[in-house]
This record gives C-alpha cells, structure tokens and sequence, in this order.
C-alpha cells in the first residue's frame, strides 16, 4: 500500500489526553476499528482498505521510529504489517483494543526486517546500531524550513541514541498520545515500568537536544 510517508521524528499529530482511545470512529459516528475488523475478518475487502487507510500513517511512524527512521526499513516493515494484519484479523480475539494489536503486529514485522537487513548485511546492521542517514540537503529551502528540518533532523539522531523499544514509547506517547495503560497492554509491561521508562527515555532526549543547543 502507498501512503504518506510520517517523515522525522515529529511525524504525527499530538492527542493531549492520556487516555488515547485506539478505535477510531467512536466519537465521530464512523464505523469503528472493530466493526471494519471483524467486516475485514469475514471477507469483506473495502472493510479491510478502510482499515488500512485509516492506520497507515500511524502504523508508518511506528515503524519509522522503532527502525530508527530508516525510510527503507520502514516502508518494509510498514508493508509487511498489513499482510500480517489481513492474516491476523481472523484470530484477533478483542482481548485488547485493535490499536494495541496493530502495533504488536508492526513491532514484529520491524524486528523481523532489521534481522533480515542484519543477515543480508552479515550482522554489521540493528535495530540499536543504525547508520545515520545522510543529512538532508537544506541550501533551496526558506529559513524557517531550514530551521524545522534541523531540529526534527536532530531530534531524530537523538531518538536513535534510544533502544528500538523506547524509540517506540515515545513516539506513541509523544506523537500518537497512546496513554500508559495501553502502553503497558501493548508491550506487556506495568504501567509503572513504562511510566519509568518513558520518563528515562524523556530526560536522555532533552540532554541530548540541550548539548546541541536545543532548548
């Protein structure tokens, strides 16, 4: 599937509350996540295009961030997550909300491409050992343009200072507004322990952005 690409480390919009439902459409008179799932698991294929177009950026940006913002590794994850979910749907068994399901679904297909990148690349390339992408070329652009690519430019090498799990959080939380519980149903961990690590992966980022002059 083809969609706009979630580019840098800001690449999705901000929900302000900490209880991010991950079922859209309940609040908006669209047909819900659930519905279109279970429409998508019996067969239907506009339920499931529906589905697809409705998660594709945010399922982009996941894999954008957990890969370290590697465009290639992304677009492969990104892609291989909806043959998993078209294949998945069937056994989802709503014992946690679609969103938490989805992005299970895209933690496994970057995990499994960044092993296959790693074997293609006779284990020189990881999830925690990314090379940097070349740094956009910024001399046509206005100032202010200049200066948001170079902070999302430098936002994004401090995201890839993060293990790819944090990587993760963080841009559900920051970017998705994904709140703790869900966090912790997602990645099986107390919300407590993603509480900490939220907060560890924060404060590394905001040092980070400060040594560069950020803030």
């Amino acid at each position: 599937m083809e969609g706009r690409k979630t580019g840098g480390a800001a690449g999705s919009r901000k929900r302000h509350d900490d209880s991010h439902p991950l079922a859209d459409g309940a609040e908006t008179g669209e047909t819900s996540d659930e519905v279109l799932a279970e429409e998508a698991a019996g067969g239907d294929r506009g339920a499931f295009e529906r589905l697809a177009w409705r998660w594709w950026d945010r399922m982009r940006g996941f894999c954008a961030a957990m890969s370290g913002f590697d465009d290639e590794l992304a677009d492969e994850a990104s892609q291989d997550a909806l043959i998993r979910l078209h294949k998945a749907l069937k056994g989802w068994k709503r014992r946690s909300s679609f969103g938490t399901f989805l992005y299970a679904l895209c933690r496994n297909s970057v995990q499994d491409a960044a092993r296959r990148r790693a074997r293609q690349n006779r284990g020189k390339v990881s999830l925690d050992d990314e090379a940097a992408p070349d740094p956009p070329d910024l001399r046509a652009a206005p100032e202010r343009e200049l200066l948001r690519r170079d902070l999302e430019a430098h936002l994004a090498e401090a995201m890839r200072s993060l293990s790819p799990e944090a990587r993760a959080i963080v841009y559900l939380h920051e970017a998705e507004g994904v709140g703790l519980a869900e966090l912790g149903s997602a990645f099986g961990l107390p919300e407590g322990t993603v509480k900490s690590r939220l907060f560890r992966a924060r404060a590394r980022l905001a040092s980070i952005m400060r040594d560069e002059g950020y803030g």
